[in-house]
């Protein structure tokens, strides 16, 4: 944990010396800062990818989640320091992790467009965006065995259910779970 992170392991696991750490970093919260704004760029243009050409927003977000999962599943360390040691890395990490969730939060938002026969409160999907970031953060806090990509039919589900009624979110769920059963085949 950041906790007890120190410059010196820092450079030990990333096998620098020291003066190459202090010519990239002004020290260590400088080093993390830059960890979190490699998450934002990277989930940044996975999300953008996948929305793009997708018919409705449902495949978008679809794909999406698909991709930030597999991404996640790919960078197990870098996905626990993104998700959960920023927590308790400070004020200064809460807040730079703010403005990157923010970011990811504005462009999703941009990419889901809604119908007005289907809108939800204001806050509908600033809370979804909230529920799953939370249910990743528990899935990684608690070891629970297997990959992020097993959640993304439960997480359609929720993504779903204050846009589409009962059969709609069924469905979402349904496509969800097909996608991540194809992924995890290497079907895709």
């Amino acid at each position: 944990g950041f906790a007890g992170a120190s410059v010196g392991l820092v450079v030990a696991r990333a096998r620098v010396s020291r003066r190459t750490f202090d010519g990239q970093f002004g020290g260590l919260e400088e080093c993390l800062g830059a960890v979190f704004d490699l998450g934002r760029e990277r989930t940044v243009e996975l999300v953008s990818e996948a929305f793009a050409g997708q018919e409705t927003w449902q495949d978008g977000v679809r794909t999406a989640l698909a991709s930030l999962l597999v991404f996640l599943d790919s960078e197990p360390l870098l996905t626990r320091v993104w998700l959960v040691e920023s927590l308790g890395a400070g004020a200064w990490a809460l807040e730079h992790r703010e403005r990157n969730l923010r970011a990811l939060r504005e462009l999703v938002l941009s990419s889901w467009p809604v119908s007005e026969e289907r809108s939800s409160p204001p806050l509908a999907a600033e809370g979804v965006i909230a529920s799953v970031l939370g249910i990743m953060h528990a899935h990684i806090v608690a070891q629970k065995p297997g990959p992020l990509i097993e959640l993304l039919g439960p997480l359609m589900g929720l993504v779903a259910a204050p846009y589409l009624g009962a059969r709609g979110v069924e469905r979402e769920i349904e496509r969800g779970a097909q996608l991540a059963s194809e992924i995890q085949a290497g079907d895709l």
